[in-house]
């Protein structure tokens, strides 16, 4: 059975956020200290792109220029994207330049980190033998792609919108048959597994005693030494290969450390708002951008051809720091 299996870091941020400073016209996000997602008006808000869009002559050159560009991609991963990329900077994780991107909210890749070391002995068989609990999540797919959605918003406005995804509440053991399925079948079909950590039924004390050794004493120190919230979330994702989460930003910092297998993540500035094109405030799909990667309609977004992005490659054993409200779209190795 090949797997990808990531763990995840949000933690609050200390002072308060706006997503307007860089945007244009429409609604947008207000963060207040606590974290809460308020809507707010301003001068500069949110652009969600008008429904149809008549391109200018340069408009028109660009969409011929990108249809027909692609640039060099890595060979273990399935996208081909029409936007160039600049490496992620990489600095070792006790090096007191890492903690200045940190400062500065600039996304970097920490080698050498050890706070999360209890965590590498995370196989398939040590989960579905620690995690006894049934109210774990996981989310099923016809095709590669996860779009995440506010199932609260579905019960509004959006009551007849049906959902990309199917969920499941579940025992991990039932998550690897079912991953067993899938491959046998080989439909097209994904599974992807979320679940926060915390202490609750279910949870060995095995794998409690894991969560406990993790070195938050340093994770801690460095959150105050950024100026951070200090309330930690903690996320398991468990996924298999050739999977993709479209781009998306959070309202949270984010540490997200890879365990086992790869993954190709993408990173846009927030000053890429409009390129992006996001769903409108208080769809199911709020936070995440309507473009197809894979297959892009410049003639309906046309400024996307306008975007350039980081991207990392993430190894077993590496950290990648999201800033927030940096776009990141992310994509496991087709192969282990």
């Amino acid at each position: 059975m090949l797997i990808v299996l990531a763990w995840l870091l949000f933690c609050t941020t200390a002072t308060q956020k706006t997503s307007c400073d860089h945007l244009e016209t429409g609604t947008c996000h207000k963060i207040s200290n606590s974290g809460a997602d308020k809507s707010c008006q301003n001068t500069y808000v949110r652009s969600d792109g008008p429904k149809t869009h008549h391109c200018s002559a340069m408009d028109e050159d660009k969409v011929k220029q990108h249809q027909h560009q692609l640039y060099k991609s890595d060979p273990r991963f399935r996208g081909v994207y029409s936007f160039p990329v600049d490496p992620i900077p990489r600095r070792n994780c006790f090096d007191e330049e890492a903690i200045q991107f940190l400062q500065e909210g600039l996304p970097v890749v920490l080698d050498n980190c050890t706070f999360y070391s209890s965590a590498l002995k995370w196989t398939i068989d040590y989960l579905t033998e620690n995690l006894q609990d049934e109210d774990h999540t996981a989310y099923i797919s016809h095709t590669r792609t996860f779009l995440y959605y506010d199932e609260d918003v579905i019960k509004g406005a959006y009551k007849d919108w049906t959902p990309p995804t199917t969920k499941r509440l579940l025992y991990f053991s039932n998550f690897t048959r079912l991953l067993k399925e899938l491959e046998r079948a080989d439909n097209g079909s994904r599974a992807y597994f979320q679940s926060l950590l915390f202490l609750q039924e279910g949870v060995s004390s095995s794998m409690l005693e894991d969560i406990d050794t993790f070195n938050y004493t340093w994770l801690l120190d460095t959150v105050r030494r950024v100026n951070w919230g200090e309330d930690v979330t903690n996320m398991l994702l468990v996924g298999m290969p050739d999977v993709v989460t479209p781009a998306h930003y959070d309202i949270l910092e984010n540490l997200y450390v890879q365990i086992f297998g790869r993954k190709r993540v993408i990173l846009f500035s927030p000053d890429h708002f409009r390129y992006l094109y996001p769903h409108p405030i208080g769809h199911p799909h709020d936070r995440q951008t309507q473009v197809d990667f894979d297959n892009p309609d410049l003639n309906k977004f046309p400024r996307f051809g306008e975007i350039r992005g980081m991207e990392v490659a993430l190894e077993p054993g590496q950290v990648l720091y999201i800033p927030t409200y940096w776009w990141h779209y992310i994509e496991s190795e087709m192969y282990r």
